[in-house]
Parts: C-alpha cells; sequence; structure tokens
C-alpha cells in the first residue's frame, strides 16, 4: 500500500477545500490545524505547512505519518 499517496490525497483534497472557499475555521464545522511536514521532521508553523483537517482526516494523516516514518527511520 501506498502511504504516501494516501497522505497527499487527503492533504491536497483539504487544500482544494480551503482554496476554493469551502472549508474555514468559523464556518460551523470542526476542523483541526495540521502540519503537512511534521515539526518532528524540521517542518516550520508558516502558513504554508499548515492545512485544516476534519478530525477524522487528522487521526488518518498521522496514522499514515507512523507508516511512513516507522522507529528507526530517517
Amino acid at each position: 500500500m501506498n502511504y504516501e499517496k494516501l497522505y497527499y490525497a487527503i492533504i491536497n483534497k483539504a487544500l482544494r477545500k480551503e482554496l476554493s472557499g469551502q472549508r474555514w475555521k468559523g464556518d460551523g464545522n470542526y476542523y483541526e490545524k495540521h502540519h503537512i511536514k511534521p515539526r518532528s521532521l524540521n517542518g516550520s508553523d508558516k502558513d504554508n505547512n499548515l492545512v485544516l483537517l476534519t478530525a477524522k482526516e487528522h487521526y488518518l494523516c498521522h496514522w499514515l505519518l507512523v507508516k511512513l516514518y516507522k522507529k528507526d527511520t530517517k
């Protein structure tokens, strides 16, 4: 299974929704900020590294990141 492809499919879908105005903080739905490149991998807190995800999307992205970056990998 290609975990990286699945991860970026979720991220890109969320980014498209943000850019098209379909998703924003305060639209009545619950979102969590997610670092596209994790801070543990030197990702920044800048806006271009953050995306709004639903709780389910956020959980799945972190699960996929665990699969991508198993312990003792670089």
